[in-house]
């Protein structure tokens, strides 16, 4: 009679531990907020965002078209030392600096010649917000050929050897305008000027 006592205590002993090991629910407790804050991943800020922070109606879209477009324009003017052609394109300062730069160069008895094979492709590096403008750095690079003649002699470059030339131009929109217009703000030598405006 004892034994068989025993033995029923054993098995409701065995019995509840197997409840307590097993019958549990699984733990449904919430992440904790560091927990959740580990796992989210920083929103990606695009170009695009920065600008649109200040210019609500920014089209990278049509601006990348423009601005390549002001690329050839500008290019082409400066290299045929066309003033008329350069002025709409160019902030003003800018602007005095070509002037400078092409009247010297037609006193030496200077100029070149432009062959543009083709565009490789546009491509927007940095963007920046200062003195209530917007500037956004543009990266091209294309294919060109030019050719420096002193006096109509070729000093420099051949026309049928082209190169692929990378340029890196700034472009400023001031925020106060009410017109989608960009000027070419300046030119930068290197890459790594790309933050300053």
């Amino acid at each position: 009679m004892i034994v068989d006592v025993i033995l029923i205590f054993v098995v409701v002993f065995i019995i509840y531990q197997l409840y307590v090991s097993l019958g549990h629910t699984p733990n449904t407790e919430k992440p904790s907020a560091t927990t959740t804050f580990q796992k989210r991943k920083p929103p990606i800020i695009t170009p695009k965002m920065q600008i649109q922070q200040h210019i609500q109606n920014f089209d990278e879209k049509a601006f990348m078209q423009g601005a390549t477009n002001a690329f050839q324009h500008i290019v082409a003017a400066f290299t045929q030392g066309d003033l008329n052609l350069l002025k709409p394109w160019l902030e003003s300062k800018l602007f005095q600096s070509y002037k400078t730069e092409i009247e010297q160069r037609k006193k030496s008895g200077l100029r070149y010649s432009l062959t543009f094979f083709r565009h490789i492709s546009t491509t927007i590096v940095h963007t920046a917000v200062r003195a209530r403008k917007v500037f956004i750095t543009v990266r091209f690079r294309s294919e060109q050929s030019l050719v420096l003649y002193k006096n109509e002699k070729a000093i420099e470059g051949q026309q049928d050897i082209s190169e692929i030339l990378e340029d890196t131009w700034v472009f400023s929109h001031t925020l106060a305008s009410k017109e989608s217009v960009w000027f070419l703000h300046k030119t930068l030598e290197e890459e790594n000027d790309k933050g300053s405006a």
